[in-house]
């Protein structure tokens, strides 16, 4: 019963996306990727698209991928490809597409964009450093503030009755 339950709940979890999202990114990373087609730019790889599911629904293939416009890469050096003017996108069950564009490595300028991508990488990791150092504070901070908040105080409720010459009280 409880896989049926488990089974149910991931039908119901994936049944409900509203957007699926394909990841675009660049080898060597950091080129500027924009739509093919409309020129639509989204930014220095890697990108992620979403995709609206509605809409993705109305796109589909007779196998059942759905299909979406491609994509274009410039790299600093100028270097530049492009995918197929449609990206057929299929075999996800979360919704999580990935696409990647190469650079051809005998173009000239490949220094330029492999040092690119390596600035890149290094403020990447820089930007991850400051988040788990920010993240950690407010964590510290958090717990400074609960360690400051008084403990809630448990009632204690006493009966006491005579017995003979003396009083027996129990308290809980």
């Amino acid at each position: 019963m409880r896989n049926i339950t488990s089974l149910i709940f991931v039908v119901l979890l994936t049944g409900c996306a509203t957007h699926s999202t394909l990841t675009v990114s660049s080898q060597p990373s950091g080129a500027y990727i924009t739509e093919t087609g409309t020129g639509k730019a989204y930014g220095v790889a890697p990108v992620v698209v979403s995709y609206d599911a509605k809409a993705l629904a109305t796109h589909k293939d007779a196998s059942g991928c759905y299909l979406v416009k491609g994509f274009n890469a410039r790299w600093v050096s100028g270097a530049t490809t492009s995918s197929e003017s449609t990206i057929r996108l299929c075999g996800s069950s979360t919704g999580a597409y990935t696409y990647q564009l190469s650079r051809d490595t005998y173009t000239e300028g490949l220094d330029k964009d492999l040092d690119f991508a390596m600035r890149q990488s290094s403020v990447r990791a820089q930007q991850a450093q400051a988040q788990a150092a920010q993240d950690a504070a407010a964590i510290q901070a958090w717990s400074a503030i609960q360690a400051a908040q008084p403990k809630p105080v448990t009632p204690i409720s006493c009966n006491s009755y005579a017995i003979g010459n003396s009083v027996q009280t129990n308290c809980r």
